[in-house]
């Protein structure tokens, strides 16, 4: 029998508890709906009407949309014309521009057009540290003194800035019998940067120390559980180092989750730094009741997606019961915090 046949079934019998609404209202802080997931005719996939609809039954009151490529900006603005109540859009800014001469004045005008198209904050992909060069053909590090510019206009215009540097630390290492993420990495080799003359894990993290540290009146959120939530006592004392450091929680309870006790510790010692996310996108499973159950329940040993065989690997995850204050704050309060505070 070859692993990928293998669906054991568990015996164990513990009990299952069902979320469909959240105790309080939720602002999703990590979402797409541009083309990054479902490519050039994304438009097509959903209506801002019927996906408004969708997450308001799921006690979602507002999402935050993340997009990564600057041409497709204003047509998604468009699409959320007359909904802005409901979703906040987040936009990039195109590192291509390091190497003109004009770079600080094209990343003033960007944010000014942002300005004037509602847009409230910034979003840095992992392209930036991963693919974007200079003009000799080096890799454009996250902490490169050229890009101050855009963390200084960032600060002077209240922008927080969402992050996404480093991937998972498995996606660093070999595809071989060692990395727990095997599965996956053969199903999208594209993910593994091992043996590709590309930073490493360390150095990314690196990178993003210096990054929020060197700019300490900007706001920063760094996605995915700050880049590491499988060493929660590293993110931990990048939270106690940078006050204006953030993170949030997207598509990373398959983590959190197999940790509940340090996870529960982390969470209650950072619960005005963390905000709620899932990585959504039209035509993704609607994950919100497993994030609810995490977060609300003490539920052990259950799936983290609706896969037969989980997506990132073959483990169960456990709830961690999070006071209702707490919850609050994580929810909803800390993000709305910090889109009407900048």
């Amino acid at each position: 029998m070859l692993l990928s046949e293998y669906r054991p079934f568990s015996e164990l019998i513990v009990k299952e508890t069902e979320y469909n609404k959240p105790c309080h209202s939720v602002i999703d802080f990590h979402t797409h709906f541009g083309p990054v997931y479902r490519g050039q005719r994304y438009e097509k996939t959903y209506t801002a009407k019927n996906i408004i609809s969708i997450l308001k039954s799921y006690g979602v009151e507002k999402v935050i949309d993340l997009e990564i490529f600057p041409e497709e900006v204003e047509h998604v603005c468009r699409i959320w014309e007359g909904q802005e109540e409901f979703c906040t859009i987040f936009a990039p800014i195109n590192f291509d521009y390091i190497n003109e001469p004009n770079f600080e004045t094209y990343v003033h005008k960007t944010i000014q057009r942002y300005k004037k198209l509602g847009i409230k904050g910034l979003k840095v992909w992992k392209n930036l540290g991963l693919e974007y060069k200079d003009k000799n053909g080096k890799l454009l590090r996250a902490d490169d003194k050229r890009l101050q510019v855009i963390w200084q206009e960032a600060e002077e215009n209240h922008f927080p800035v969402v992050v996404h540097l480093a991937d998972p630390p498995a996606f660093f290492k070999p595809i071989d019998n060692n990395n727990e993420r095997v599965e996956e990495l053969i199903e999208h080799p594209e993910w593994c940067f091992y043996g590709k003359g590309l930073p490493s894990f360390e150095e990314l993290l690196e990178q993003q120390d210096k990054l929020i540290g060197n700019n300490p009146n900007t706001t920063f959120v760094v996605a995915h559980c700050g880049s590491y939530a499988e060493n929660l006592n590293f993110v931990s004392e990048q939270l106690n180092k940078h006050p204006n450091m953030y993170i949030d929680i997207s598509a990373r309870i398959s983590e959190l989750g197999r940790q509940p006790y340090t996870a529960k510790k982390f969470f209650t010692k950072h619960q005005d730094r963390i905000l709620f996310g899932t990585d959504y996108y039209p035509t993704k499973d609607l994950l919100y009741p497993i994030y609810y159950r995490f977060l609300e329940s003490m539920d052990e040993y259950f799936n983290y997606d609706y896969n037969i065989i989980p997506a990132k690997g073959r483990w169960k995850i456990y709830g961690i019961g999070l006071e209702p204050d707490i919850l609050r704050k994580i929810y909803h309060d800390n993000a709305e915090y910090l889109l009407t505070r900048l």
